[in-house]
Protein backbone atom coordinates (compact mmCIF):
# COMPACT_ATOMS: atom_id res chain seq x y z
CA UNK A 1 0.00 0.00 0.00
CA UNK A 2 2.46 2.94 -0.87
CA UNK A 3 1.67 5.94 -2.78
CA UNK A 4 3.57 7.46 -4.51
CA UNK A 5 2.43 11.49 -3.71
CA UNK A 6 4.90 12.88 -6.43
CA UNK A 7 3.81 11.01 -9.17
CA UNK A 8 0.03 11.79 -8.25
CA UNK A 9 0.50 15.62 -7.56
CA UNK A 10 2.83 15.73 -10.97
CA UNK A 11 -0.02 14.57 -12.91
CA UNK A 12 -2.27 16.75 -10.97
CA UNK A 13 -0.39 19.65 -11.79
CA UNK A 14 0.60 19.23 -15.63
CA UNK A 15 -3.41 18.51 -15.78
CA UNK A 16 -4.51 21.80 -14.37
CA UNK A 17 -1.52 23.82 -16.23
CA UNK A 18 -2.74 22.64 -19.72
CA UNK A 19 -6.30 23.28 -18.90
CA UNK A 20 -5.47 26.78 -17.90
CA UNK A 21 -3.68 28.01 -20.41
CA UNK A 22 -6.45 28.19 -22.99
CA UNK A 23 -8.64 29.88 -20.76
CA UNK A 24 -5.85 32.61 -19.82
CA UNK A 25 -5.44 33.07 -23.41
CA UNK A 26 -9.06 33.27 -23.98
CA UNK A 27 -9.09 35.93 -21.28
CA UNK A 28 -6.03 37.98 -22.71
CA UNK A 29 -7.67 38.63 -25.81
CA UNK A 30 -10.91 39.43 -24.01
CA UNK A 31 -8.74 42.40 -22.21
CA UNK A 32 -7.48 43.54 -25.50
CA UNK A 33 -11.23 43.45 -26.99
CA UNK A 34 -12.90 45.12 -23.80
CA UNK A 35 -10.16 48.15 -23.79
CA UNK A 36 -10.45 48.86 -27.49
CA UNK A 37 -14.03 48.78 -27.07
CA UNK A 38 -13.82 50.85 -24.17
CA UNK A 39 -11.75 53.54 -26.37
CA UNK A 40 -13.84 53.18 -29.03
CA UNK A 41 -17.24 54.54 -26.50
CA UNK A 42 -15.22 57.31 -24.74
CA UNK A 43 -14.90 58.47 -28.85
CA UNK A 44 -18.73 57.77 -29.35
CA UNK A 45 -19.38 59.63 -26.02
CA UNK A 46 -17.01 62.55 -26.78
CA UNK A 47 -18.55 63.05 -30.00
CA UNK A 48 -22.11 62.63 -28.22
CA UNK A 49 -21.21 65.44 -25.96
CA UNK A 50 -19.34 67.99 -28.89
CA UNK A 51 -22.93 67.40 -30.53
CA UNK A 52 -25.02 68.62 -27.74
CA UNK A 53 -22.68 71.43 -26.79
CA UNK A 54 -22.61 72.79 -30.12
CA UNK A 55 -26.72 72.47 -30.34
CA UNK A 56 -27.31 74.25 -26.94
CA UNK A 57 -24.46 77.32 -28.38
CA UNK A 58 -27.02 77.62 -30.86
CA UNK A 59 -29.72 77.67 -29.05
CA UNK A 60 -30.57 80.83 -26.42
CA UNK A 61 -30.09 78.90 -23.37
CA UNK A 62 -27.36 78.52 -20.75
CA UNK A 63 -26.46 75.97 -18.58
CA UNK A 64 -25.09 76.07 -14.75
CA UNK A 65 -23.94 73.02 -12.83
CA UNK A 66 -24.70 73.34 -9.47
CA UNK A 67 -24.16 70.76 -5.95
CA UNK A 68 -26.45 70.02 -3.35
CA UNK A 69 -26.58 67.68 -0.46
CA UNK A 70 -25.12 67.94 2.85
CA UNK A 71 -21.74 67.28 1.38
CA UNK A 72 -21.97 68.62 -1.69
CA UNK A 73 -22.70 65.14 -3.21
CA UNK A 74 -25.41 65.13 -5.49
CA UNK A 75 -25.25 67.51 -8.99
CA UNK A 76 -28.05 69.73 -10.27
CA UNK A 77 -28.23 71.43 -13.54
CA UNK A 78 -30.15 74.99 -13.83
CA UNK A 79 -31.17 75.54 -17.59
CA UNK A 80 -31.57 79.43 -18.21
CA UNK A 81 -32.67 81.95 -20.97
CA UNK A 82 -28.93 83.82 -22.07
CA UNK A 83 -30.94 87.35 -22.58
CA UNK A 84 -33.12 87.80 -19.44
CA UNK A 85 -31.19 85.11 -16.80
CA UNK A 86 -34.54 83.62 -16.25
CA UNK A 87 -34.68 79.90 -15.09
CA UNK A 88 -36.19 78.10 -17.73
CA UNK A 89 -35.93 74.78 -15.54
CA UNK A 90 -33.97 73.21 -12.66
CA UNK A 91 -33.13 69.44 -13.11
CA UNK A 92 -33.48 68.08 -10.44
CA UNK A 93 -36.20 70.94 -8.84
CA UNK A 94 -35.83 72.70 -5.55
CA UNK A 95 -38.78 70.62 -4.21
CA UNK A 96 -36.99 67.32 -5.34
CA UNK A 97 -33.47 68.64 -3.55
CA UNK A 98 -35.38 69.62 -0.52
CA UNK A 99 -37.34 66.46 -0.20
CA UNK A 100 -33.79 64.93 0.08
CA UNK A 101 -32.31 66.53 2.44
CA UNK A 102 -35.38 65.82 4.49
CA UNK A 103 -35.02 61.99 3.82
CA UNK A 104 -31.56 62.06 4.74
CA UNK A 105 -32.30 64.00 8.29
CA UNK A 106 -34.82 61.36 8.61
CA UNK A 107 -32.57 58.66 7.83
CA UNK A 108 -30.23 60.17 10.26
CA UNK A 109 -33.00 60.18 12.83
CA UNK A 110 -33.43 56.88 12.20
CA UNK A 111 -30.53 55.30 12.63
CA UNK A 112 -29.43 56.84 15.76
CA UNK A 113 -32.44 56.30 17.63
CA UNK A 114 -31.65 52.45 17.04
CA UNK A 115 -28.27 52.42 17.90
Amino acid sequence: MNIDAVGVGSSIHSATTSAATPAMQDASRQAVQTSATAAENREDIQQMVDQIQSHIKMMNVSLEFTTYGEHGEKIAVIVSDKETGEVIREIPSKEIQNLYAKMSELTGMILNAQI
